[in-house]
């Protein structure tokens, strides 16, 4: 599945993001974060390789702190008093590196900068990050994520596995702790589907 880019979501998005920002002087902004903590179990397997966590690219029409909302099919409004406290790219990116270094399938996982040679690379793209509104009385989270494993090999890199996620939370209200927390938990779905497929892709 390919993301692509929405060229007019994304310059409408903008637009709101230039107004919104002239509103919230003097305004309280709240600032959350996603954590997506990993349960304390135990790995099925585990390897003597070394794991890159490359930083994940996000669609455009995301790459924004506010949260998203999508109230119609063409229409979605960026949240400027309710954000995210970092970029959603480099959040999420260091949800998966923390979750991948307590699931002890590599033997070690980069820290960022970090000059080691890995054997393995993950790689990730954020297509889907968003509340949806458009029913009022169904709110619900929605998030989609496309990742790859790639095993170096000589000088060239082999795919293991090449998998698209897509988790949905319905919601109780459209506040956004709510979508915040129910996004959280969609995340925390879609990291434990991928390391139960990167262990079998191991073996």
């Amino acid at each position: 599945m390919k993301s692509r880019a929405h060229p007019s979501r994304f310059y409408c998005l903008l637009a709101l993001a230039l107004v919104g920002g002239c509103r919230t002087r003097g305004h309280m902004q709240s600032h959350y974060v996603l954590d997506a903590e990993r349960a304390q179990h135990d790995s099925v397997t585990g390897t003597t390789g070394i794991l890159d966590v490359h930083r994940l690219t996000i669609d455009r029409t995301y790459d924004f702190k506010g949260l998203v909302y999508k109230r119609d099919t063409h229409e979605y409004a960026i949240d400027y008093y309710n954000s995210f406290l970092v970029s959603p790219s480099q959040m999420m990116t260091e949800c998966t590196r923390d979750w991948f270094s307590k699931a002890h399938l590599f033997a070690r996982v980069l820290d960022p900068g970090s000059q080691a040679e890995p054997t393995h690379d993950l790689e990730g793209h954020i297509i889907n990050l968003y509340g949806d509104y458009q029913d009022k009385q169904q709110p619900k989270a929605v998030l989609e994520m496309r990742f790859f494993l790639i095993k170096h090999e000589d000088r060239t890199g082999r795919v293991l596995l090449s998998e698209t996620y897509t988790e949905t939370q319905s919601m109780e209200t459209m506040d956004a702790p709510d979508l915040v927390q129910s996004l959280d938990d969609c995340l925390a779905r879609i990291l434990e589907a991928l390391e139960a497929d990167v262990s079998e892709a191991l073996n």
